[in-house]
């Protein structure tokens, strides 16, 4: 059992760090195609957005995992909350359209 999780942690340590770069990098190749002008396809635009985002974030507590931190006592975790906030203030613009 300890040998299968060593070898988990060497493929964390790999792949992780590479994962998370492609993650980030297609989001963010992502984020720069034309907002869609009708209602149905940037709802789902949107939600392809926080898609990533929660493949990010799932990555990075990975990461930390492995590197043996928790993230809600981290500095990093400020961004992720401020990230969450615009999420939502966003969200509750839409919601008075």
């Amino acid at each position: 059992m300890t040998e299968n999780f060593l070898k988990l942690q060497k493929q964390f340590k790999r792949k992780l760090p590479v994962q998370i770069k492609t993650v980030w990098k297609d989001y963010l190749d992502f984020c720069q195609t034309p907002l869609p002008e009708d209602a149905k396809s940037f709802s789902a635009y949107q939600q392809a957005c926080k898609s990533a985002l929660s493949h990010l974030l799932t990555l990075l507590k990975l990461m930390s995992f492995h590197l043996g931190k928790d993230m809600s006592q981290d500095k990093e975790s400020d961004w992720i909350q401020a990230a969450r906030n615009a999420v939502a203030e966003l969200e509750d613009v839409e919601d008075e359209c």
